[in-house]
């Protein structure tokens, strides 16, 4: 008889997941190496120096994808977004009411 467990599914995953993805991201690096001929893309920076602009766009654009989907279904977030509202729009609001003397 054949054992179902969900364990053994869920200890595959985490033995098959991280191998996956560090084999299809060094295809992929082989590939943009072979399609991309732009070689400051491939060194580190020299000192101070930043990176190029496109090394600098990919980071802004997926830490940006990270961070939205890490939290996408935690209640925190909205919270966070009301009150990001009540912070920006409330002092706006009480600044322009003439009906509120200044004490």
């Amino acid at each position: 008889m054949k054992d179902f467990s969900p364990s053994r599914g869920v200890f595959r995953g985490l033995v098959f997941s991280p191998i996956a993805g560090f084999l299809l991201a060094g295809l992929l690096m082989l590939l943009l190496k072979q399609l991309v001929k732009i070689p400051a893309l491939y060194r580190a920076p020299e000192g101070k120096t930043p990176p190029p602009w496109p090394i600098r766009a990919l980071l802004v654009l997926t830490c940006t994808g990270v961070s939205f989907s890490h939290g996408s279904n935690d209640g925190q977030k909205g919270m966070g977004l009301i009150m990001l509202i009540l912070i920006g729009t409330v002092p706006t609001a009480y600044a322009l009411n003439g009906a509120v003397s200044g004490g």
